[in-house]
C-alpha cells in the first residue's frame, strides 16, 4: 500500500507541474526566442520549427522532458538514500 501511495504522489507531482509549465508556457509564449544556445538551434532544426509557435510548443516539449527526468533522478536518489540508511 506504501509503494502504491508513492507512484500516485509521483504521477500527481507530475501532472500537476507539466500543466503549470503548460500554463507558464501560454502565459510566456516570446520566452522560447531568447534562446541563444547551439543545442537549442539544433533541437530548432531536428523539430523543423517554422514559427514562433512550434518553437514555443518544442520549448513545452523540452521543459516538459526535463521535469521527467529531474523527477526520476529525486526518486533515484531518494531510493539510493533509503538502501544505504537500512545496511
Amino acid at each position: 500500500m506504501k509503494k502504491l501511495l508513492g507512484y500516485f504522489a509521483i504521477a500527481i507531482w507530475l501532472v500537476v507541474s507539466i500543466f503549470s509549465n503548460a500554463i507558464w508556457w501560454i502565459r510566456h509564449p516570446d520566452t522560447a526566442l531568447n534562446f541563444s544556445n547551439p543545442l537549442w538551434s539544433w533541437l530548432v532544426g531536428i523539430y523543423d520549427a517554422r514559427n514562433a509557435s512550434q518553437e514555443t510548443d518544442l520549448a513545452f516539449l523540452v521543459s516538459s522532458a526535463c521535469i521527467v527526468v529531474a523527477t526520476a533522478a529525486v526518486v533515484l536518489c531518494f531510493r539510493r538514500m533509503l538502501r544505504k540508511s537500512h545496511t
